[in-house]
């Protein structure tokens, strides 16, 4: 299964990279990336679920960006940034691979592992299992001041807050969890 960006996402992408916006927000689920009359936004959304034995599911996360004909209007929306030009876009792409749980012997109680994986698909040829999915799980924005990591940390769902998970390496410290498109 593939849930990642389409033609018409990716000539958003570029508009946006082209256009500063008035400001950029976020309220976990989403990046808002504001203009005058019109809005993208980029989402989460649960993209596939897997039944992987008689006790357990679990979910492939992915994003998607929108255009939204009206003004925004913030709620509960957290402002990043305001009128700070996005000099570099980078899709972020990750390959989950989902697994039975499997019971660990030699425990006084039921024990079991968890057997799914998330991992760079330039480092993977080939997958036994049919549960996968390879998804665009969101951006990474470098801004003139600062980057911002737009993108689903973990196949969580919702976005983590950008200055606890950024660091001077961390584009080469997660390179074996994600790819890194530039635009």
């Amino acid at each position: 299964m593939e849930f990642i960006f389409k033609d018409e996402d990716l000539k958003i992408l570029n508009f946006i990279k082209a256009n500063t916006p008035n400001n950029i927000w976020n309220n976990f689920i989403e990046y808002i990336f504001d203009y005058d009359k019109f809005y993208f936004s980029l989402e989460i959304y649960c993209a596939a679920k897997f039944k992987l034995d008689n006790i357990s599911e679990q979910y492939a996360m992915a994003t998607r960006i929108k255009f939204v004909e009206e003004t925004f209007q913030s709620e509960a929306a957290e402002m990043l940034c305001s009128n700070e030009s996005i000099l570099n876009i980078e899709m972020v792409r990750s390959l989950l691979v989902f697994e039975p749980h499997s019971e660990i012997k030699g425990t006084k109680n039921p024990s079991y592992s968890n057997g799914s994986f998330q991992i760079n698909p330039e480092l993977v040829s080939t997958s036994k299992t049919s549960n996968k999915c390879l998804v665009d799980i969101g951006l990474l924005l470098e801004l003139k001041n600062k980057n911002l990591n737009c993108f689903i940390l973990e196949n969580d769902e919702d976005f983590s807050v950008n200055e606890f998970h950024m660091s001077k390496n961390f584009k080469q410290d997660k390179c074996d969890l994600y790819q890194f498109i530039k635009i």
